[in-house]
């Protein structure tokens, strides 16, 4: 799985954060872990690019808000507002990052299908 793989640092990072491939139905995201109760939040995407887009959103929230430790009740493009100029730039170099390794996966995808 390879929007996985692109986000496999991230994924790591996070303590109770979970890809799961349901191949050949999808894929699973799980996330917020409770010994007690499990997963609270189960998220099912068929598409690959589905699955890429919540993943970089969810790592632009997260980031956004470790760098302002805002509560959560600010909304993102509010919050990266207030982030500086050097911090910025580090979550916009990321993303294209991120976004540049999705495009060169899709190509590969693209090709093989041929």
């Amino acid at each position: 799985m390879d929007v996985k793989r692109i986000f496999s640092d991230f994924i790591e990072s996070q303590n109770d954060f979970c890809v799961v491939d349901a191949y050949p139905f999808g894929y699973l995201v799980l996330e917020w872990y409770d010994e007690n109760i499990g997963f609270t939040n189960q998220m099912f995407f068929h598409h690959a690019s589905d699955l890429f887009d919540y993943l970089l959103n969810s790592w632009k929230s997260i980031n956004v808000y470790s760098y302002t430790r805002d509560d959560g009740n600010k909304e993102y493009n509010e919050l990266l507002e207030q982030l500086a100029t050097e911090e910025q730039e580090e979550i916009n170099l990321q993303e294209q990052r991120y976004i540049m390794e999705y495009e060169n996966v899709s190509l590969l995808w693209e090709s093989s299908e041929s």
